[in-house]
């Protein structure tokens, strides 16, 4: 999925120090999620309780924290996901969970925006990553595999809400990226 603009000719910097980050794909998930938790207008759009306005979280997911967030995830989707190993002194892995379903629910606004500006295929872009990072974190536990299934469960609510706005290509993409998700291989399987 393209996204953010860049002529596919041009440099992205974000790209381009993407690959020094040298962070595992847990720890791209958990850095995306503390730099939502430290960023003021990002942490304002995970408040369940009241949504904000459309203007509000165009500008939070357009900032460049928010845009930061993204290529986060994108970067954890790259590499392997392996069950982390455990350290002394290591924080509890349950711990992470929250963290999941917050950029879960951060996906979910970004589709929200892209399907609101028009921008149909970024916010379908956007779905297939947050169901690719719902799939990914169902690694060693059940309660991962729950979490991971609640993940995409809040994505494919965000995608529920704009189905009649989808073309027939978009469409297409979506039976294509469905059959392409039935062949995955189950997490609990691979455990």
């Amino acid at each position: 999925c393209a996204f953010g603009g860049f002529p596919k000719d041009a440099v992205d910097p974000v790209q381009a120090t993407r690959q020094q980050t040298g962070l595992t794909a847990i720890e791209c998930f958990q850095a995306a999620a503390s730099l939502i938790r430290r960023d003021t207008r990002l942490s304002k759009l995970d408040n369940q309780d009241r949504p904000e306005p459309l203007s509000e979280l165009q500008m939070a997911i357009g900032s460049t924290a928010g845009r930061r967030v993204i290529d986060l995830i994108r970067e954890g989707l790259r590499k392997e996901i392996s069950i982390p190993i455990e350290k002394e002194n290591a924080p509890d892995p349950m711990s992470h969970f929250s963290d999941y379903r917050q950029l879960g629910r951060f996906l979910s606004n970004s589709i929200r925006i892209r399907f609101a500006e028009g921008r149909n295929s970024e916010g379908m872009c956007l779905f297939r990553n947050g169901i690719e990072l719902g799939h990914s974190i169902q690694i060693d536990t059940v309660m991962s595999g729950l979490v991971g299934m609640a993940v995409n469960s809040i994505l494919i609510r965000a995608l529920e809400v704009h189905a009649d706005m989808l073309n027939a290509a978009d469409c297409d993409q979506l039976i294509k990226d469905c059959n392409t998700w039935l062949h995955w291989e189950d997490p609990a399987i691979l455990c």
